[in-house]
């Protein structure tokens, strides 16, 4: 989500060229879906949600939507295209993770509970503040994710050019916002990173260890 808010922070207000900016941020997007839909498919292809986190993949969803709703009030279509872009192939996760994994209450009130953040954009006076705050929780379910690999211990149906990518676009943010004297904002952007970078990690550990048991075994 970082990729997100932080992109349009950038193209607001440091931007020497509006066009040029929003150009590099639809193209980020773009890269990023292309790994978003490799993990639908890769759900699909397994039959499985093992080691995925529906709380994590709801929740951006939302967000995603939110910052659609933030876009269209500055009339940003580079905005506009990131969240329904990415909001639309992580929706087909959503679909997946549901389809394959257990059904329970606590998914379905999480997933209308998130999803009620968006009427929510719509109306709220202060747009920009909300962003940063979902961001914030954004961290705390990226943890969330983390620690269902973790327990799962295994790679299973997760696709790790996702994680890449989205720990890609937080360096790059980061530095660009550490640059431009927004600490803050580079802090936030700094915490989502280690989180994936640390997904990153882990499920590399855990692929090598499965490739090695494939060899053993063969």
């Amino acid at each position: 989500m970082s990729l997100f808010f932080f992109s349009y922070l950038i193209d607001v207000n440091f931007s020497p060229d509006f066009k040029s900016s929003a150009f590099y941020a639809m193209v980020l997007t773009l890269v990023l879906g292309g790994s978003c839909l490799k993990q639908f498919m890769e759900i699909f292809e397994l039959e499985s949600d093992e080691s995925l986190d529906f709380k994590f993949f709801s929740y951006d969803v939302a967000v995603c939507f939110c910052f659609f709703v933030f876009g269209f009030g500055f009339g940003d279509f580079a905005t506009m295209f990131n969240g329904l872009f990415l909001g639309g192939i992580n929706s087909l996760i959503v679909v997946g993770i549901w389809k394959y994994g257990e059904f329970s209450l606590f998914r379905l009130v999480f997933l209308c509970a998130s999803l009620c953040l968006v009427p929510v954009m719509v109306f709220i006076p202060y747009q920009e503040m909300m962003m940063l705050g979902l961001d914030v929780v954004f961290f705390i379910l990226a943890l969330s994710q983390l620690i269902t690999l973790w327990k799962s211990g295994r790679t299973g149906a997760m696709e790790n050019s996702m994680n890449v990518m989205y720990f890609v676009s937080d360096v790059f943010w980061a530095w660009h916002m550490l640059y431009s004297g927004k600490y803050f904002l580079a802090g936030i952007i700094c915490a989502n990173g280690l989180m994936f970078f640390a997904t990153i990690v882990l499920w590399t550990k855990y692929w090598i260890r499965e490739r090695k048991a494939i060899v053993l075994a063969g």
